[in-house]
């Protein structure tokens, strides 16, 4: 745990020489007639939501399962401070997914016993995002996953996905002591892909995520909708729209959870 507290620290570090470095270059900045295109080398992408179907959309269908009211779930997460603060815990590895899912049940008022396999099990991977990977892929760009985690435990999101046959890097936040929107976790994720931040792309559905690795360099996407995000991601990278082409290895069954 110090050495990635070290490493952070370090990170953090490079993410403020970065950005005094491009306040200093807006001073000196050419025209936009004359700047040149930049020629992205690299994409990352978030996980539930964007290689996978709707994170928000699950947690509403939970929700109402659970007869509570469709938004209840994200609110908690979001504007409860016992709740944001167990979800940012969780999220950086500092409280485990059993903590985590005690302290959320308590405050929706549901059991917490599999809460997440029961809120969560139903996200299945996107076939046309797989597609657009491969596709990238194949055109020699470097495609690099940046989640932020639930913890270990019981429910593990990630199963059956094979992500390391997938993408040339990933990142998982409960492995690195820090999480989006931190800094420090963006230029994790770039080192590992072996790509500048300027020259990356990045993809999420959460808009809060956005803003620092904008500050970094990287061109960003909203990634609320499949079929805009996809052709919008295309559109930076210069790929031409393909047809979708299923991986049937990373599609299964969803699980509910007991």
């Amino acid at each position: 745990m110090a050495r990635s507290a070290e490493k952070k620290r370090l990170y953090v570090r490079q993410f403020e020489v970065n950005r005094a470095r491009q306040r200093e270059a807006s001073l000196f900045r050419p025209p936009a007639s004359k700047l040149n295109r930049v020629s992205y080398q690299g994409l990352i992408l978030d996980f539930a939501g964007v290689v996978t179907t709707d994170l928000f959309a699950e947690l509403s269908a939970f929700c109402v399962r659970e007869g509570l009211e469709p938004g209840a779930f994200a609110r908690v997460l979001r504007d409860d401070q016992e709740g944001r603060h167990a979800f940012e815990d969780v999220e950086a590895g500092k409280i485990s997914q059993h903590q985590f899912e005690v302290t959320i049940g308590r405050l929706l008022g549901v059991d917490d016993h599999g809460l997440l396999a029961r809120a969560l099990g139903g996200l299945s991977p996107r076939p046309e995002v797989l597609d657009l990977i491969q596709r990238t892929r194949g055109a020699g760009i470097r495609v690099g996953l940046l989640s932020n985690s639930w913890g270990d435990g019981e429910y593990d999101p990630y199963a059956g996905y094979d992500l390391d046959s997938i993408f040339d890097a990933v990142v998982i936040s409960g492995d690195t002591g820090t999480r989006k929107p931190d800094a420090a976790i963006y230029l994790i994720a770039t080192d590992e892909l072996g790509v500048p931040p300027r020259e990356c792309v990045f993809a999420d559905d959460t808009a809060a995520n956005l803003p620092v690795a904008e500050e970094l360099g990287m061109a960003t996407v909203h990634f609320t909708d499949a079929a805009k995000g996809i052709r919008e991601i295309s559109r930076l990278l210069g790929l031409s729209l393909g047809s979708p082409n299923t991986i049937e290895r990373c599609r299964r069954p969803p699980v509910r959870g007991p």
